[in-house]
Parts: structure tokens; sequence; C-alpha cells
């Protein structure tokens, strides 16, 4: 497991940290296992049924970035394809489990902090395991954005999109005049009806 783990098991602390050979892995050695994020919210939801809303405020991972250099262009790329699957995949599991029928449906979650934006300093770890979205050059302090960056800016703008067309609708069915007719006066199943640019 990842070096701030390593004394896990022989004392230090009062658990240890179980190798799960069928994960896949962070390269700090941590399972990826976004099935359990599901599970872990609804234990939440159990133990504590008057939780107030739920933010998410760590959720990301370490993984070896390539930086790939467009001489033609000199541009940088970084296709950071497992950070991005970790954060789709977690990200997935949190609202699958909360939405209405979900495992933890009685959680309020309100959002997902990705750590972090910008490769940082771990205390166990220095420089050495890179979490950010944006690439940064400690030498130059030249920060990149990775594709797992870009892929979360379409995210966001995707669900504020949706966001506002559901407030949109919702604003419109509120403000419909009400059409229900008095029970005295009959009304005509044309009524109000615009056919070939004539009213009926």
């Amino acid at each position: 497991m990842g070096s701030d783990l390593s004394a896990a098991g022989n004392g230090a602390t009062p658990f240890h940290v179980e190798a799960w050979p069928e994960a896949d892995v962070t390269s700090y050695g941590w399972p990826v296992k976004p099935e359990y994020m599901g599970v872990a919210l609804k234990e939440m939801a159990e133990r504590y049924p008057h939780l107030p809303p739920v933010i998410i405020t760590e959720g990301g991972a370490s993984f070896e970035d390539i930086i790939v250099r467009d001489k033609s262009t000199n541009t940088t790329f970084i296709p950071d394809e497992r950070r991005l699957k970790y954060l789709s995949d977690h990200i997935q599991a949190a609202l699958k489990a909360t939405a209405p029928g979900g495992e933890a449906e009685g959680i309020d979650l309100r959002g997902y902090y990705v750590w972090s934006l910008l490769d940082n300093f771990e205390w166990s770890a220095g420089y050495n395991q890179p979490f950010g979205l944006l690439h940064v050059d400690f030498e130059t302090q030249e920060r990149t954005p990775k594709a797992s960056y870009f892929w979360l800016q379409e995210l966001i703008e995707e669900r504020n999109l949706a966001a506002g067309a559901s407030a949109a609708v919702a604003q419109a069915a509120s403000e419909e005049p009400d059409t229900a007719a008095d029970p005295e006066t009959p009304v005509s199943p044309n009524d109000g009806v615009t056919t070939s640019g004539a009213t009926a």
C-alpha cells in the first residue's frame, strides 16, 4: 500500500490494511473500488438518519502522468485516462447511490470536490504522487491541464445546462394559467387549438 499506510498492521495504528489483489491500484498503491462509494453512503444514511446535506470533499487519485509534446504545434497534452476513469466511476457511483431508488437515496448529496486542482506536495510522498487535474512543473511552475481537467469541465457544463433546463421547465409549469373549466360551462374539444393558422 501507499507509504503513508506502511506502518499499518505493525502495532503503530489500531487497524491494518488488507491487500485487494483483484483490484486496480493507484500510484500510491490504494485499491480502486468505486462500487464501495455506494456502500459508504448507505452506511452513513443508516447510521445517521438525520444527516444534513452531504458534500464529498476529497475525491481523487494519484496516477503517473505521461507528458506528450507535439513539436509541430509546440503544445503539451497529458492523457490521464486512468484518473479520468477514476473520477467518472466514483462520481457516477455516488449519483446512482443517492438517486431515487438508490441504496443511499436518503442522503442529500450536494457536491463532489475533486482532489486536487493542482499537483501538490503530499506530506508522506512529497511531489512524487500527482493528484492534480493540472500538471505542475515544479521547476518552472508551468501548469498544464490534463485530459481529466477538460472532461470535468465538460461534465460541469452539461450538468449546469441540464439543471437550467429543469428549472426553466418547472418555472414555466408554475406560470401556466389554470385551464380547469367551470363545471357549469361546457367546453369544446377544440377550444384554443390553432389549426392551419386559424383558431378553432
